[in-house]
Formats: C-alpha cells, sequence, structure tokens
C-alpha cells in the first residue's frame, strides 16, 4: 500500500504479477468534526485523556465537476481490505514521515489487520533497488511517529480552530491559524510588550587596578595616556519658546532693493508661440476620370448612378479658364 496511484503503477512495474500495489490517496480517517455531548472540541475527549474519536468519510455529498463522484474514504479502505484478506502478507509503504506512520497505522487499526503479516516498509526514492531493499528490511508501526502526529492533530484542532473563527470575526473573513502560527503570535506580542515596558536607565562601568595599602606599588597618573570610556552627557537644551517678532530678530534679513541684482527684479516674460504664415498654395485640379471626359465630349451631365461626382466638369473649366486668363 502506498499513498499516491501513480507510485502504485511504477512500483508495480518494479515487483512483478506476485504483488498487488493499490493506493490510499492520502489520509483515509480524520477527526469527528461534529461535538458529542460534554465534548469542548469537537472529535477530541478532553475530560478522560485527551482520547481521539476518528470517522472515515464515507463520501455523501462529494461530488465532482458534471456531478462526477469521487471514490470515497470508505470505499479505499474497502479495496485494500478486500485484497488484504487475498494475500499472504500486507506491506504498508506510505511516505516515511509522521504523516506516512500515521496513515499506515489508520489502516492498519480500521482494518484489524493482524500483526503477524502486516509490516512497514519505508525508502525514500522510487527505484527497484530502494523498494527491494525496503522489502529486505522489513519493520513494524513506529507507535511514538503516530503519537506525535496525534499530538500535533490535536492542536491543530483544540487551537487552530478557535483561532481561526476568531480571527474571521474580528480582522477578517477566512483566515486561519494553526499550532505553528498561534505560537508565532504569541513569542512576537510577548517581545513586543517587553518592548514597551523597558525603561532607560544611565550606568557606568568603572575598571581599577587595586593594591593593598603598604604594598610599596607606586603609580602616578598620566593625563596623556589616560582613556575616557564614557563621558557625561550634557544637559538637553531648553526648547525655545514661540514669541512675536521684533525688529532686531528680522534685521539681519533686510537688504536693500539697490544691491538686489537688475535680473532678477525684472520680471519673467511669457513665453509666447511663434506662429508661422503658411504660404497659400494654387488649388490642384480636381481629378479627371474616364467617365468625366466622356461626359465632356458628349456634353452630357453624369448621372446620379455614376460614381464621378455630380459637378466635377463645371469645376475642371472654370479650373481652366482661371489658368489661360
Amino acid at each position: 500500500m502506498v499513498e499516491s496511484p501513480a507510485k502504485a503503477k511504477t512500483i508495480n512495474n518494479y515487483l512483478g504479477p506476485n504483488f498487488r500495489v493499490l493506493a490510499s490517496y492520502g489520509h483515509v480517517r480524520d477527526l469527528d468534526t461534529h461535538k458529542k455531548k460534554g465534548e469542548p472540541v469537537a472529535g477530541i475527549d478532553i475530560a478522560n485523556g485527551w482520547k481521539l474519536r476518528y470517522t472515515v468519510d464515507d463520501g455523501s455529498g462529494d461530488e465532482g465537476k458534471g456531478g462526477k463522484r469521487f471514490r470515497s474514504a470508505k470505499q479505499i479502505l474497502d479495496e485494500i481490505g478486500r485484497a488484504a484478506a487475498q494475500a499472504n502478507r500486507v506491506y504498508l509503504a506510505s511516505d516515511p514521515d509522521r504523516e506516512g506512520e500515521s496513515i499506515a497505522w489508520h489502516i492498519a487499526d480500521e482494518l484489524k489487520l493482524p500483526a503477524a503479516r502486516t509490516f512497514r516498509i519505508r525508502f525514500n526514492e522510487i527505484t527497484k533497488t530502494a523498494v527491494n531493499k525496503a522489502l529486505a528490511e522489513a519493520d513494524k508501526i513506529n507507535d511514538l511517529k503516530v503519537q506525535a502526529q496525534e499530538a500535533r492533530r490535536a492542536m491543530d484542532r483544540v487551537v487552530g480552530f478557535p483561532l481561526s473563527n476568531l480571527l474571521g470575526k474580528k480582522v477578517a473573513a477566512r483566515l486561519s491559524a494553526g499550532r505553528v502560527q498561534s505560537v508565532a503570535v504569541k513569542l512576537i506580542v510577548d517581545r513586543e510588550r517587553e518592548i514597551e515596558a523597558f525603561k532607560t536607565e544611565e550606568y557606568w562601568k568603572i575598571t581599577a587596578l587595586l593594591a593593598k595599602a603598604g604594598a610599596g606599588v607606586a603609580w602616578t597618573a598620566d593625563p596623556a595616556k589616560s582613556k575616557i570610556l564614557a563621558k557625561k552627557k550634557d544637559a538637553p537644551a531648553k526648547p525655545v519658546e514661540w514669541h512675536k517678532p521684533t525688529e532686531d530678530d528680522t534685521a539681519g534679513d533686510r537688504t536693500s532693493r539697490s544691491s538686489i541684482p537688475r535680473r532678477a527684479t525684472r520680471r519673467p516674460r511669457r513665453a509666447t508661440r511663434s506662429r508661422r504664415r503658411r504660404k497659400r498654395r494654387a488649388a490642384s485640379p480636381p481629378r479627371r476620370t474616364r467617365r468625366s471626359s466622356r461626359n465632356s465630349r458628349s456634353g452630357t451631365a453624369p448621372t446620379r448612378s455614376s460614381p464621378t461626382r455630380p459637378r466635377r466638369m463645371p469645376s475642371l473649366r472654370r479650373w481652366r479658364a482661371c489658368r489661360s486668363s
């Protein structure tokens, strides 16, 4: 059993006809989303030692595009259960992390697979060598990894669900928060509160070389070799209070007009746009077509159905007359 159907097809080609590789398509069980009486959080009985209550999705109401139904977790488990009942050994080859370990445990627990012929194998690459090596080193399910994943899932349900609802009401809709984000936010808030509550205080660090009285150690201060490690801060300057300007305040700003250059006192000229006079060109002769020349010879005017303009010939005569004169 693997998680991905693409992996199942590839591994089945590696192992041959003596093996049948099926896919679980991820998780097959999840915490119940409906609260029971006395449960503060859905799917977790906190009062009785944090017992988790799992359910298998039967696929009711799950429809894809065009009314196409997807396979439910119950249908996938039924297929794995029928194949496991006919097999000599069952190898659970989900991913080698906490989630994969949890998926393997959920399948074995839901189908009540016998521990004597149920094994757990792990590999990090889909190669024939890696798969055969994992089969040779078959192991049992690691309960510590399963418990770690259960604790993580419980924290998601206990912390993430209420906090997500609170964010949706107070901040913005469709915001989600999990176990990692909520803890990170708390660390940031605590640090910000420490920064706001911090009070700056001046302190001095003095380094001294001491000797017992009567030790005969003589020492004379040399100002040239002395180092001043810290200086006392000067008193902050008093803020200047506002007062109405007097003649003494504006005496330095006054200057005689004669000292200002003449160019500075001259009013700027307005930028004018120079217009160029365009030369009038003589009118070009109207375009003469074959139909217009035929009409000029016959002396008949063009009809309305003609594509030429009806008054083209008089204008042509007028242009010729003006040109000859």
